[in-house]
């Protein structure tokens, strides 16, 4: 999780944007009733930055799953690929909005 380093103010202006959804697995805050946390995409360990642009909203599990990672291995190609949330794999277009 990003710790003190992230403001309040940064962290509501996140969970806004993602309208209090997991920006992995789009669960809702509100139907899990568990509070998500905020998440670097690319974590601070290996040099990612703490805007609003670099950080996400994120259940438990799957930032606790994801850690410091920034690469796993696709389930359809069995390649390694980059982690993305909110259709954005790290600055590049991945889906469109609305598709899953």
């Amino acid at each position: 999780m990003a710790g003190a380093e992230v403001s309040e103010a940064l962290r509501n202006v996140v969970r806004e944007r993602a309208k209090g959804r997991c920006e992995y697995c789009l669960t809702s805050e509100v139907l899990s009733g568990i509070r998500c946390q905020t998440d670097h995409i690319i974590p601070r360990s290996r040099g990612g930055m703490t805007t609003a642009d670099t950080l996400c909203l994120a259940c438990a599990a799957c930032n606790g799953h994801k850690h410091a990672r920034t690469h796993a291995i696709d389930l359809e190609s069995g390649a390694e690929a980059p982690l993305a949330a909110r259709g954005v794999t790290f600055g590049r277009k991945k889906r469109q909005e609305g598709s899953r």
